[in-house]
């Protein structure tokens, strides 16, 4: 894997599939980036994230940020990707400025992550920047997450596994979350794996 050491990107990416700010696929290590811009089509585009589209099989994804608006409109859209069949190792949403997570008509919209395969893993990096409750902010109240259906605040459709048992709790304080036609969650639209 690449450890590309500490990014900053200010960019827009218009692309049909697979789309991520600093990777449309990876099975290899990205860590310490932060994306603004935006990423996405709202027309088109599937596995479309901040950081990734697509985090597959042996992708490791460590403390990266993504302040960039996301856009797509078929399945597997997230603040930091799309599609996760690797590992995350989720950190604190600081972003300043008002962000959108959107997708148009498919399924899996989330703040974090569109979808969580079996094979992934979504986790918090440390203890830092968790408040005094033990809670790590993933996404914060200057995200908006919308979506057809299968809509979650953090993730949209989890198969997977999210959080640990070490005192540390992933959670949601977006703006808004929604879905125009189905099941949305606050923390994931709909669930098979464990949370």
């Amino acid at each position: 894997g690449v450890d590309l050491g500490t990014l900053n990107l200010t960019q827009n990416i218009v692309d049909r599939n697979d789309m991520g700010g600093i990777a449309g696929t990876s099975n290899g290590v990205i860590a310490d980036c932060i994306n603004t811009g935006t990423i996405g089509y709202k027309h088109t585009g599937y596995n479309v994230g901040g950081i990734a589209g697509w985090n597959a099989n042996g992708g490791t994804l460590k403390d990266n940020r993504s302040q960039a608006n996301i856009q797509g409109s078929g399945n597997y859209i997230g603040g930091l990707v799309g599609r996760n069949s690797g590992s995350i190792e989720a950190g604190t949403d600081n972003g300043t400025a008002s962000r959108n997570i959107e997708g148009k008509s498919g399924e899996g919209v989330g703040g974090l992550v569109g979808i969580n395969e079996a094979t992934g893993t979504i986790k918090v990096v440390g203890t830092g920047g968790t408040t005094a409750t033990g809670e790590l902010i993933a996404v914060n109240d200057k995200v908006t997450v919308w979506g057809n259906e299968k809509v979650g605040g953090i993730i949209g459709i989890n198969k997977g596994q999210i959080g640990e048992k070490n005192g540390t709790y992933l959670t949601c304080q977006a703006k808004s979350v929604r879905a125009t036609n189905g099941l949305v969650g606050g923390i994931a639209g709909t669930t098979d794996g464990n949370i």
